[in-house]
């Protein structure tokens, strides 16, 4: 306890070896990432392996003469660096995302910009209506982080609702703007067209210093409280990974996902919902299996929680989630409350989801900005 209040404590675990990487390194061992979509926390990898008396070794491309590199875009102190392996053959990333003749993509490592004109839409299905409606919740100017799930498809519908450039996506590895690599069918961690890449720990700090105005994150359980799990499912332990610092002082957070899971299957017709394959499993629960999301907490701290499906959309009150939206050709007896395993709180002011969800060309949200 701290002042009265009570704190978790955890010691630091000693490193003895980090193992890191770059794209050039010079004779000294001074380290750039010219090619790299992302530092990540490379730096803190090396300082914590050196607080503790162990070694760091760090892989590059290729190695310049000694005192050659640019110092401005040196990442890694030559001290902090034991030895240095050189792969002529790195590749950036994934290889379908990189160029095969020199293994790295310049769009995601921000030394070139890509147009977006050719940039797929998504498909009209569950997870397409439930970013939809995500993106109702933005404002312009919103600084946001979207996480691990379907929310990492928001910015896809923010290209096509033309307000990608009025707002601000990052994520915990250190993006700021731009489009991330998940509308080509990459990874969430890199982003096309970055406005700046920084590194994973100055990203948490500007977390938990309150930089967010909106996170949207993924569903796992949601109770009766609200509380969410994403962090423990039976015997696969996923853990927490950025979630709390992502939540715990941002003002507005949306968690997106559908009702159930396991062979859920919709169709969409005359801006009607229905419900074809029902999922096996359900996400509202009794009780989440372990406390991810304080939603007692965050309500008294006065976030504003909202828990957005492709049939229904609920927002936390004070005694937990309670039904505010449900979407046309859905019956709230029939497709909703047989599959939420607590008593079921509707509001008295019920609305259907808004029509412009269910048509396939774009909402014309900018409007409202």
């Amino acid at each position: 306890k701290i002042d009265g209040e009570e704190y978790m404590f955890y010691p630091a675990i000693p490193i003895d070896v980090a193992i890191i990487r770059g794209t050039t390194a010079d004779e000294n061992g001074y380290i750039t990432m010219e090619e790299e979509p992302n530092t990540l926390g490379m730096l803190e990898l090396a300082l914590a392996a050196k607080a503790s008396g162990g070694i760091v070794i760090a892989q590059v491309k290729r190695v310049a003469r000694a005192h050659s590199l640019d110092p401005r875009m040196v990442k890694i102190p030559g001290s902090l660096v034991d030895m240095v392996v050189v792969n002529p053959k790195q590749t950036q990333i994934s290889p379908q995302m990189s160029d095969p003749a020199n293994g790295w993509n310049p769009f995601l490592a921000g030394a070139m910009k890509t147009s977006y004109a050719d940039m797929p839409s998504m498909p009209m299905d569950a997870q397409k209506l439930i970013v939809r409606r995500a993106a109702m919740e933005l404002r312009a100017g919103d600084v946001i982080n979207v996480g691990a799930g379907v929310a990492t498809q928001l910015p896809r519908i923010a290209l096509e609702e033309g307000i990608l450039d009025r707002v601000v996506f990052t994520n915990e590895h250190g993006v700021f703007g731009g489009l991330m690599a998940t509308a080509t069918g990459g990874s969430f961690v890199p982003a096309y067209n970055a406005d700046a890449i920084m590194d994973s720990a100055f990203q948490f700090n500007y977390y938990d210093g309150g930089g967010l105005d909106i996170a949207f994150l993924g569903i796992g359980q949601i109770d009766e409280k609200g509380d969410i799990n994403v962090s423990k499912f039976n015997r696969e332990w996923n853990g927490t990974g950025g979630f709390n610092d992502i939540t715990d002082r941002t003002r507005r957070i949306v968690f997106c996902g559908s009702l159930t899971s396991g062979g859920l299957k919709i169709e969409v017709d005359n801006e009607v919902m229905r419900i074809v394959v029902e999922g096996k499993f359900c996400k509202f629960v009794s009780q989440v299996e372990q406390i991810t999301l304080n939603a007692t907490r965050a309500f008294a701290k006065g976030q504003s929680i909202t828990y957005i499906t492709e049939r229904a959309v609920f927002r936390l009150g004070p005694e937990g989630p309670v039904l505010v939206e449900v979407a046309p050709g859905i019956d709230v007896d029939r497709d909703i409350r047989p599959h939420v395993d607590f008593t079921l709180r509707v509001s008295e002011s019920l609305k259907l989801m808004d029509l412009r969800l269910y048509r396939t060309c774009p909402m014309g949200i900018s409007e409202n900005f």
